[in-house]
């Protein structure tokens, strides 16, 4: 029996599966066990193992994780999933918390590590189209390669929704959308299908951040199980999120792959890099499923699209995660199989509302000025990223300037953000255009 199954088998003798009735009004639609499920998820993939951590000699707070220069191979030990541990977790939960105990989540605004890059330019209008040309320029000017990417690309924008309210708008050339900050208490972010072939967009209702729920049960194991994960470039692949036990298995999702930055947050609801109580580490399974219907969704960290699935086969989907599924070819129509030609591997280029807004704009300030580098920028700007910080800040962390943004670079570029914002803040790189 492996531990999701032991965790199904001990969930089940000690909760019954219910819905927790939010008193403020709104109503989830999962149990105590699926969203405990989300939690479990995560340090399931590391647990009982160190995971790659920046820490530092001297704290500002007894959780605060600040660069060391062996950063990659220091110590941020995750908790073995035990019937202790498991029995510990299933007795918070963020629902059944009073209302007037329940802590409140924040989003921190322009401090948070996606945005800070942007402060630098005025505001643009809220309203803004989303179309085929306006994500080429974004993934060109954050060198992200998609030349080798397939027909479809996957997109994420954090912190904005779909303009006439929908929560799904079918291929066309554009889409109206508005910049709405995001929230851990709603879906308020847009995920969409870029298909290059005839320059068509599909968007859908969605979060792209964990969930108020979610974040509040990692509380107790000092942020593991739930964590943010910066905007990028990432490699995704068609399967199964949470194949076992079956009860919880979600067909037709997308994985992802590879090593990468996450944000975690050891004693707050809130994704602030400047607090003295998050921390930077290396995440996992941070992968593309269903999110619930209404606003009330769940995610550890995942990138989620309005919708469910219909139990208790798991087959079917409903809501605008059905029709995701679909145009991406992950699913056939009815949970059917998708056809044996259909797309495997997915490129998911996750970036704000706000700077596609910026960019629908085209200022001067920002069209000249906006040359940033993330994880999965590529190419001759990232090298000489890289070898900058061999020679200063990233000194032991990144080892070598092959033009690849990987999780050491990501790493090297939060240590040089401490001379420009006083904290390890941002693992994006706000590089201007060269003259």
């Amino acid at each position: 029996m492996d531990r999701r199954q032991f965790f199904a088998g001990l969930a089940a003798a000690m909760l019954a599966a219910r819905a927790h009735a939010d008193p403020g009004g709104s109503e989830p639609e999962f149990t105590h066990d699926e969203l405990l499920g989300a939690v479990l998820n995560e340090i399931e993939a590391f647990a009982g193992q160190s995971v790659s951590r920046l820490s530092a000699e001297s704290v500002e707070g007894p959780d605060k994780a600040i660069m060391l220069v062996s950063a990659l191979n220091a110590s941020f030990d995750v908790p073995p999933l035990s019937p202790e541990l498991i029995a510990a977790l299933s007795a918070k939960s963020y629902w059944d918390t009073p209302l007037a105990d329940r802590p409140k989540p924040e989003w921190p605004g322009s401090r948070a590590p996606d945005y800070l890059h942007l402060n630098a330019y005025v505001p643009p209008p809220a309203s803004f189209s989303v179309s085929s040309a306006l994500l080429a320029f974004l993934a060109d000017r954050n060198d992200f390669p998609l030349a080798t990417a397939g027909d479809i690309v996957v997109f994420g924008l954090r912190g904005c929704r779909i303009a006439g309210g929908e929560t799904h708008q079918d291929w066309a050339s554009e889409h109206a959308l508005i910049v709405d900050p995001p929230t851990h208490l709603a879906q308020k972010c847009v995920l969409g299908l870029w298909r290059r072939s005839d320059n068509k967009v599909a968007v859908f209702r969605g979060s792209t951040v964990p969930a108020a729920h979610n974040i509040f049960t990692s509380l107790f194991v000092q942020g593991n199980g739930t964590s943010l994960l910066p905007t990028g470039l990432y490699t995704y692949n068609r399967g199964t999120h949470k194949a076992t036990p079956a009860t919880s298995a979600q067909r037709g999702s997308m994985l992802i792959s590879g090593n990468y930055p996450v944000l975690r947050t050891a004693a707050s609801l809130v994704y602030d890099p400047f607090l003295p109580t998050t921390a930077w580490t290396l995440g996992a399974a941070h992968n593309i499923h269903a999110a619930g219907h209404g606003d009330i969704f769940n995610s550890a960290g995942c990138q989620v699209v309005h919708g469910n699935y219909v139990k208790p086969a798991r087959t079917r989907t409903t809501g605008a995660w059905d029709i995701f599924r679909q145009l991406a070819g992950t699913a056939g129509p009815g949970g059917a199989a998708p056809s044996d030609d259909a797309q495997k591997r997915f490129r998911y280029m996750l970036l704000t509302g706000l700077e596609a807004a910026l960019a629908h704009e085209g200022s001067p300030g920002f069209s000249d000025a906006y040359r940033p580098l993330r994880i999965g920028s590529r190419g001759p700007r990232v090298a000489a990223l890289q070898a900058d910080l061999m020679m200063g800040a990233g000194r032991g962390i990144v080892t070598s300037a092959d033009g690849d943004f990987g999780p050491r670079t990501a790493f090297g570029v939060l240590a040089a953000s401490k001379s420009g914002y006083g904290e390890y803040a941002t693992p994006i790189s706000a590089a201007l255009a060269p003259d």
